[in-house]
């Protein structure tokens, strides 16, 4: 990483001031104000532009090619790409600071430890013209919570109205990091849940008001997703027309729609395109360092990672930088710790190298080199499948220098694409897979531990189980007291290295390729939220 990656990494790791939100957000200043120039939530949008293209042409429409297929607009089931494309939004957004700013709401403070009140904007409004009330946002709060959201201090909670810009929870538990929580896109994308009724036809909500942002769907196919400009959005009218998402599985058929100009923006770029993309007249590439790691998840119900020596010799077999720099055309970074180094908390070596470590963790348990290198314990080969997907084109390449890296340990890795992934893990029936996740979402540590690596998690589909990091994961839960909650989390990252509930490979850096119209265009912060903003618009002179 350049030092100028550094310090751009810096900026957007660093949290919320006075504990990760517990201060009081209020609308003071552009960042602050939600129709403000440079109030966009993130890195997606230019400020340049303007309602109209030059010379009183129509706003142009911008045209997205993706590999990740909206399927619907149920809000329980793709809420990350529905802010992604700016037609949700949350109460907080986040920065590309990693700070949190207010949006719907416009404060959540703390009631001491007993849990906070939220104040509304009063401008806050869905598309369907009604307000976003303190009734609307707790009744949507509670259908996230009833579709498995997991924020351990909700469950059980206590709300009250104070009033219609007003709304005060009682937590069950001290909670230092609801604001956060609250923040993300892929858990509480505010909506109107009297348009939205349970169990109705999903193909009936394309087209509703019960969202709130710059864009509402007007269309979707199996191809394409067709969004149209709210005039009136409340937080300001966005600098676009519409935007049309095409969903193009293929990298190479996204390519050349970008070529041919049939898209402007590209997202997913596959890295091994990134010097045809530098090269062509027209074409550029943007990208945003970020602290997205991409995961090597482990089945620890399957032999060979029920053993702990295997799961260790597996994480210092892979060497990540030459990943990194040469196989994914430095598109990606290398960090030597679960969260960027720029943390209070992070933990420098917790990922490393060590070739002939992992050959002697091998040898020491038992795994001996067979005549074709492939190690063998017991009469069984040291094998596994890796899977890989096609919606994250730079996973296979990926799997691939993983896989003759680890063959030179020992490793007998098979790779395997599968269409669908997430599917895949959920079934519980697999070996190793590559997932792309951050272990830190909206500024918060404690999302994913909660999600994926608590015994009892939703989304603990590797069978990972531990008693002391449970513990230790409650404990930061409820721990308001930030030189403490540093130190556990330091020791949740000694559990990491010592256990290696998964491993990981390289750090995401989001990107995306756009046509010369598109030129000033910044890539986003976070892929699943603000990819497009009311903000977002052509360079100037060439709205067309």
């Amino acid at each position: 990483m350049t030092e100028a990656d550094a310090t751009r990494t810096s900026r957007r790791t660093a949290l919320v001031a006075g504990g990760l939100g517990l201060a009081v957000l209020a609308g003071c200043g552009p960042q602050g104000e939600p129709g403000a120039a440079g109030g966009a939530p993130g890195g997606s949008a230019t400020t340049t532009g303007g309602p109209a293209a030059p010379g009183g042409a129509a706003p142009r429409r911008l045209r997205i090619g993706t590999s990740f297929v909206v399927s619907n607009m149920v809000p329980g089931d793709n809420p990350q790409w529905h802010s992604t494309y700016g037609v949700a939004q949350t109460l907080y957004r986040i920065l590309p600071e990693d700070k949190l700013a207010p949006w719907i709401a416009s404060s959540i403070a703390p009631d001491g430890q007993e849990g906070y009140t939220i104040k509304l904007n009063p401008a806050a409004r869905f598309h369907n013209g009604k307000r976003i009330d303190a009734a609307a946002v707790q009744a949507c709060i509670e259908r996230h919570l009833a579709r498995g959201v997991q924020v351990p201090s909700l469950k059980g909670a206590r709300w009250e109205v104070v009033d219609s810009g007003t709304l005060r929870v009682k937590t069950t538990e001290p909670d230092p990091w609801l604001p956060n929580y609250l923040a993300t896109a892929a858990s509480f994308p505010i909506f109107d849940v009297a348009e939205v009724p349970e169990g109705g036809d999903p193909s009936a909500l394309v087209g509703k008001g019960f969202y709130s942002g710059p864009f509402r769907a007007s269309a979707l196919t199996a191809d394409r997703l067709t969004l149209d400009a709210v005039p009136d959005a409340w937080d300001g009218a966005p600098k676009l027309a519409g935007v049309d998402v095409a969903f193009i599985r293929d990298p190479l058929a996204r390519f050349n729609a970008l070529k041919t100009g049939e898209i402007d923006l590209m997202l997913y770029t596959a890295s091994d395109a990134l010097p045809q993309i530098k090269a062509t007249p027209g074409l550029h590439f943007k990208a945003t360092p970020t602290a997205e790691l991409v995961w090597v998840q482990l089945n620890h119900r399957r032999p060979p990672f029920d053993e702990v020596a295997v799961r260790q010799a597996l994480a210092a077999a892979i060497d990540r930088q030459p990943i990194a720099t040469t196989v994914l055309n430095g598109a990606y970074d290398a960090f030597d710790s679960v969260y960027p180094p720029t943390l209070p908390w992070a933990v420098r070596g917790v990922i490393k190298y060590d070739a002939a470590g992992a050959k002697k963790l091998l040898d020491d348990a038992g795994w001996r080199p067979g005549p074709d290198g492939i190690r063998v314990k017991d009469g069984k080969r040291l094998g596994f499948e890796l899977l890989h997907y096609p919606q994250q084109p730079d996973s296979k390449p990926m799997g691939e220098a993983m896989q003759a890296q680890l063959k030179a340990a020992g490793f007998d890795v098979r790779l395997k694409q599968v269409d669908d992934i997430t599917a895949v893990f959920k079934s519980r029936e697999y070996d190793a897979g590559i997932r792309y996740n951050s272990m830190q979402k909206t500024g918060n540590p404690m999302s994913i531990l909660n999600t994926n690596f608590r015994t009892d998690s939703p989304g603990n589909e590797g069978g990972w189980g531990s008693a002391e990091l449970d513990a230790l994961i409650r404990r930061l839960n409820v721990e308001f007291d930030e030189r403490a909650r540093t130190d556990q989390l330091r020791q949740v990252q000694e559990h990491f290295r010592k256990d290696v509930p998964i491993t990981f490979s390289v750090s995401k850096r989001w990107s995306a390729a756009v046509v010369d119209a598109y030129s000033d265009y910044v890539a986003s912060h976070d892929n699943h939220a603000y990819v497009v903003t009311k903000d977002t618009a052509p360079a100037p002179g060439k709205a067309r």
